[in-house]
């Protein structure tokens, strides 16, 4: 499954679940902010960064699902075994 269908089951998935998804340009006003989920009255959002690449956007919205019930929801075995998939630490380089 490509990055970008991908998305599409994973955005799908938090909507199944309840979950408002937004998209919105972070980078711009927040660069330091990826997105995630949050609780506003009584409601679940995922905020987007609109700007990011679609790997990065499958990052945020694995972070969001593995803090959710997913008891009981079907989830197709490939976007299982994502959701599921710890991610890949960023490598980070000193430049003496």
């Amino acid at each position: 499954m490509d990055a970008k269908t991908l998305f599409g089951e994973l955005e799908d998935l938090l909507r199944r679940l309840g979950v408002i998804v937004t998209h919105e340009r972070l980078a711009a006003t927040a660069p330091w902010v990826r997105g995630g989920l949050y609780r506003r009255h009584g409601k679940t959002y995922c905020v987007v960064d609109s700007g990011a690449p679609v790997t990065e956007k499958n990052d945020v919205l694995r972070e969001a699902l593995q803090t959710l019930d997913l008891e009981g929801v079907f989830i197709k075995p490939v976007v299982r075994q994502f959701i599921d998939a710890e991610p890949v630490e960023e490598l980070h380089f000193r430049s003496d």
